[in-house]
């Protein structure tokens, strides 16, 4: 079994997949040596460490090799978040997918927005093109990536985004989609009817109203993304740390 191969099998045990978002080489191991089974990269947080906002500004020479080295130090499956593709077209995106799987990675997102700043979601149609572009071409090379389709009607705060969502879950689902991710979906009601809306495993991210994982298992979610949580909890504990030196005319809060 290939990497991809057991992060797909990881989407289908009882309870979720718990992904641990990582930014840096010690952020991915500090996951694996915590038992996690799996691990992705978080994009704003890659993004910040390299001094670029979140939203395809990093160059995908940048993105490709800090993916390389992260991937070098872990063993367990690792995801990439390719937030729109990294390229204009679905050729484009295709090659950078593409150059993903030759370096052993097991799973890639790609969201359907077209601008986060104007919060503009793609028509259903052009992103199921993107997603079928990208599964025929793996399928016809004999490759193997977990495609996880994500679409941000939540966080876009679109109208009516349960009954948006489920629409565009199935439409990902008839393009080649390996699994959906609804960022922001939280309430229990909202989560069931995701769920038996497609059959592809349903991820959910880390918020403030996300029931517990033993409710998540009840309600059928078979993955459970940090995103950005860890990364910009620890910067806020850096930020308090470091003003505390400062202010104290002291190192003692270090030891």
């Amino acid at each position: 079994m290939n990497q991809a191969e057991l992060f797909r099998s990881l989407h289908q045990q009882e309870r979720p997949l718990l992904l641990g978002n990582a930014w840096d080489v010690t952020s991915a191991q500090a996951y694996q040596e915590a038992g996690f089974q799996a691990v992705a990269t978080s994009s704003a947080a890659l993004a910040n460490i390299l001094g670029y906002e979140d939203g395809e500004k990093i160059p995908f020479h940048l993105l490709h090799d800090m993916v390389l080295r992260m991937k070098q130090k872990i063993t367990v499956p690792f995801s990439v978040d390719l937030e729109r593709g990294y390229g204009r077209n679905e050729q484009q995106i295709v090659r950078n997918v593409e150059q993903l799987v030759e370096a052993g990675i097991a799973g890639i997102n790609l969201e359907d927005s077209v601008s986060r700043q104007q919060k503009l979601l793609s028509p259903i149609a052009d992103f199921q093109r993107v997603i079928s572009a990208v599964a025929e071409r793996l399928n016809k090379n004999g490759l193997s990536i977990f495609i996880n389709a994500r679409t941000d009607a939540y966080l876009f705060k679109v109208e009516r985004p349960l009954e948006e969502s489920m629409k565009r879950v199935k439409a990902f689902e008839e393009a080649g989609a390996n699994g959906v991710f609804v960022p922001l979906l939280a309430a229990e009601d909202e989560i069931r009817a995701v769920v038996d809306s497609t059959t592809l495993p349903l991820n959910v991210l880390a918020w403030s109203t996300l029931p517990n994982f033993a409710r998540l298992t009840e309600l059928g979610v078979k993955r459970v993304s940090l995103g950005s949580t860890v990364f910009r909890q620890l910067q806020r504990q850096m930020t308090a740390r470091i003003n505390e030196i400062k202010n104290s005319g002291s190192v003692s809060s270090l030891f």
